[in-house]
């Protein structure tokens, strides 16, 4: 894979400001398509703070996870902490299907209750 050339993000904003033709920045930058011009002009805008940011890729918009130790008991139950089963409000009885993924990531994903029907 080749490597990434490094754009210099500042220059290519104060060219844009100045009104710069595309072609001619693309030339003096390096930068072979419109398409990748976009991309840089976009992301060095997001780091400036002058857009925001577009949140994607794997857990987007979600919040750090917190990692909790738990533990396996000596009948083969997950133990999990008091602490999350009052936070995320679970009672006894509640459900939750069991993903698992390259046989090290384990997800609990609570089953939501069927509404009943009159």
């Amino acid at each position: 894979m080749a490597k990434r050339k490094k754009i210099d993000e500042k220059k290519l904003v104060k060219m844009v400001e100045e009104g710069i033709h595309q072609s001619e920045i693309m030339k003096k930058l390096g930068i072979k398509t419109a398409n990748q011009l976009w991309v840089v002009y976009g992301k060095a805008q997001s780091e400036a703070g002058k857009i925001p940011a577009i949140v994607g890729g794997r857990g987007a918009g979600k919040t750090a996870t917190v990692v909790n130790k738990v533990k396996v008991g000596k009948l083969g139950s997950v133990i999990i902490p008091k602490e999350m089963i009052s936070e995320f409000g679970f009672v006894a009885e509640t459900e939750f299907t069991v993903k698992t993924r390259g046989g090290k990531i384990i997800t609990l994903k609570k089953v939501e209750a069927e509404p009943e029907n009159k």
